[in-house]
């Protein structure tokens, strides 16, 4: 019984899997993924940095930076800057960042941050992430944040884009 329970639960489950409802698929330049409807790649720029970015409707936002080897940050130094490095894609935070510890994973290092900002005029909690790995002779960055309110919607998301990333000269 314990087992046919199991095996209903994975059957609603797969209808819910965001990864069957992306038919928007992104490729430029050696880079591809897939995401949601109703998201938009609101930006992809090349200059020292190549800077691609996804925003939702609401506040979820995923980018990829690509940053030559010889001049890229560590983790923390990329967090820190990463206002200044990604251009200015959102409104600043206010008050002090609070950031956890790196931690590992097979492909990338990764760093979660928690900050705050002003939206009609009141403060909202936010969760950015942060993860570097490497492709080819750059360092990839990727950062995936929304909103405390829209975050049980958006986490799965960015796990699904995350997955579905792939990248010519990927170590």
């Amino acid at each position: 019984m314990l087992l046919a329970g199991a095996v209903l639960l994975a059957i609603a489950s797969c209808g819910n899997d965001p990864r069957m409802t992306y038919p928007n698929i992104y490729r430029n330049a050696g880079i591809s993924f897939s995401y949601p409807d109703g998201w938009k790649v609101i930006r992809d720029e090349t200059n020292t940095v190549r800077f691609i970015a996804v925003r939702s409707p609401a506040t979820a936002l995923f980018t990829v930076l690509l940053i030559p080897e010889e001049k890229a940050p560590t983790l923390e130094a990329f967090a820190s800057q990463y206002d200044r490095l990604s251009g200015g894609s959102a409104a600043p935070a206010v008050g002090n960042s609070v950031f956890g510890s790196i931690e590992r994973s097979a492909e990338y290092m990764h760093l979660v941050e928690h900050f705050t900002r002003m939206y009609q005029e009141k403060p909202v909690p936010y969760t950015r992430v942060y993860w570097r790995g490497y492709s080819g002779n750059a360092v990839l960055f990727i950062t995936a944040e929304s909103s405390e309110g829209e975050a049980p919607s958006a986490s799965g998301k960015f796990d699904t884009i995350l997955a579905s990333l792939r990248y010519a000269g990927r170590r």
